[in-house]
């Protein structure tokens, strides 16, 4: 059984890399590993002006963050109504290449796979930032 990780941003591209990782494997036995590291998110929202809110803030981020996972699977198992296929959400307060490393240790990752233009959709970079770091820092292909 193949485990691949899919790090997700919730964006477009992003789906569209899913959509290509349920395509490819149609044919094989695999977990997908649905993950979405938010403390980059956390940092930049627009509510979080103080520490008093530092913790009210984190939750609703967290919140969010877990529940648009969890739409996700549903959107993908009625897209993908593969038996083979097995579905799982991680949502971390983390770094995406931080908690990509801890994943793909953990549950043995065999590939990620991940769409290379993120919510800010810049025509002119071929590979995004957190794309690129991926590459890069994490060890796993």
């Amino acid at each position: 059984m193949l485990s691949i990780l899919l790090p997700t941003d919730f964006s477009e591209n992003s789906m569209n890399a899913v959509k290509y990782a349920l395509a490819f494997f149609k044919h094989q036995k695999v977990d997908f590993f649905f993950m979405h590291a938010y403390q980059n998110e956390f940092y930049n929202h627009d509510e979080l002006t103080s520490r008093e809110v530092f913790d009210e803030v984190l939750d609703k981020v967290k919140k969010q963050s877990q529940k648009n996972l969890e739409n996700l699977i549903e959107t993908v198992k009625k897209m993908e109504p593969n038996p083979r296929f097995a579905y799982h959400a991680i949502s971390a307060y983390n770094t995406l290449v931080d908690e990509a490393n801890l994943v793909a240790e953990a549950k043995n990752i065999d590939l990620i796979v991940m769409g290379t233009k993120g919510k800010s959709d810049e025509r002119h970079i071929i590979f995004g930032s957190h794309t690129f770091q991926v590459l890069k820092y994490v060890t796993c292909p």
